[in-house]
């Protein structure tokens, strides 16, 4: 087969055609209504092998800014990481890794991404080293107050999120920064019926009710720094909530309670700066999963 490398999908019809066809197939998942409503920025880069018009294999770039001990970093995560299965075991996904290594060591603070079980040897071989996530969680009083659900469909809605996420979320050890984007991926989606605005405390949170009996999940919380975090969990939580599972990582965890996370995929990361995982209990916010 005679494979050529596409590394402008996103502005390629054809390219980007190919692309979603094999998310499809791979992942049962389409972009196209993510670039359509003009969320697929610079930031979202797929390296996709092509075989004429057909995408073969594909990883994503996905740059992604944090803050950690005062400090910006600027990560690449690695995700969509697919291959069509009659183009498996051919060497596609270590000669991805291997171009995107050359294109992009020297220019990040480090790589990272989540492999399922049946990878866990592949990644070491770029240097990537295996590690541990952590959940918290605490308990919650809930408290009644007033709260909006916010439409994912108005641009009035949105418009108040976009303002609130430029706030960041104070209370996070690890907080995402411009992935605006990626954040659109999933409340344009998955989780479009799960954002609320709190007046009390101007505040925007994604939360849903947990799988568990008297959880909800919170996915992350947009305001400024001067309210109260554990108010805003008992404002937000659901007249039976007892626990709230945090989606990040809050700054003080005194009264959590910490566990490994096992559900979200194995961390692989690669820096030779400092590794933040190696100093704290850490997790990658959930919405910044790419």
């Amino acid at each position: 087969m005679n494979w050529h490398l596409e590394k402008k999908v996103r502005n390629n019809p054809a390219a980007r055609k190919a692309f979603n066809e094999l998310a499809i197939q791979v992942f049962q998942l389409s972009f196209e209504s993510w670039y359509e409503n003009g969320y697929w920025t610079d930031a979202y880069i797929p390296y996709t092998l092509m075989d004429g018009d057909t995408a073969a294999a594909n990883i994503s770039v996905n740059t992604m800014k944090t803050i950690w001990n005062g400090q910006i970093k600027n990560y690449i995560q690695l995700g969509t990481v697919m291959t069509a299965p009659p183009c498996r075991k051919q060497g596609l996904s270590r000669f991805l890794m291997e171009e995107i290594k050359k294109d992009w060591e020297g220019r990040c603070d480090g790589m990272y991404l989540f492999a399922n079980d049946t990878v866990l040897d592949f990644y070491p071989k770029f240097g990537f080293s295996r590690q541990e996530q952590y959940q918290c969680s605490l308990p919650v009083l809930p408290q009644k107050g007033v709260i909006r659900k916010l439409s994912m469909d108005k641009p009035e809605d949105r418009r108040i999120l976009k303002e609130h996420y430029q706030m960041s979320n104070p209370f996070s050890l690890l907080p995402m920064l411009d992935n605006y984007p990626l954040l659109m991926f999933y409340l344009r989606s998955f989780l479009k019926d799960c954002v609320y605005y709190l007046p009390k405390y101007d505040a925007v949170a994604v939360v849903e009710k947990a799988e568990e009996e008297n959880a909800m999940i919170c996915h992350d919380i947009f305001c400024r720094a001067d309210v109260n975090f554990r108010e805003i969990l008992n404002f937000l939580s659901f007249p039976d909530t007892k626990r709230v599972i945090l989606e990040f990582t809050p700054k003080e965890t005194a009264n959590c309670i910490q566990t490994p996370l096992d559900d979200d995929g194995t961390l692989f990361f690669l820096t030779k700066e400092d590794n933040p995982f190696q100093e704290q209990k850490l997790r990658f916010p959930g919405l910044s999963h790419a």
